[in-house]
């Protein structure tokens, strides 16, 4: 939605990045990690292209929203909200779920300590 000539627009799978080492002073995604199988090799590529005080701030479904596949309330007899289910949560891994009516494949990851 703009035509400033210092923005260089690009379609690629996140995983194919492939810049310059030291290329950027930030690194910013908003919620697209959590479509991405293997994280490390993404993490290195973006370490790499990073300048040595540069920063990766980014975004991802919460792990309780991707526990089920199905993402959804638990209702009652009556329609009724109960709670939000977190079977599987501790098994990380491929989800399918539909997201604005597409069929999707996400990656659940638990919060845990690096």
């Amino acid at each position: 939605m703009t035509d400033d000539e210092q923005i260089e627009y690009r379609q690629l799978a996140i995983e194919d990045i492939d810049f310059p080492a030291e290329e950027f002073d930030i690194v910013i995604s908003s919620l697209a990690l959590h479509y991405v199988e293997q994280l490390g090799g993404l993490f290195y590529k973006i370490h790499h292209c990073l300048t040595p005080s540069g920063a990766f701030v980014f975004s991802v479904e919460h792990p309780v929203f991707t526990a089920l596949a199905r993402q959804d309330w638990h209702y009652g007899d009556e329609g009724e909200k109960l709670h939000w289910p977190l079977d599987d949560y501790h098994r990380e891994g491929l989800r399918q779920s539909r997201f604005l009516e597409h069929n999707v494949i996400k990656y659940h990851r638990r919060f845990q300590p690096i």
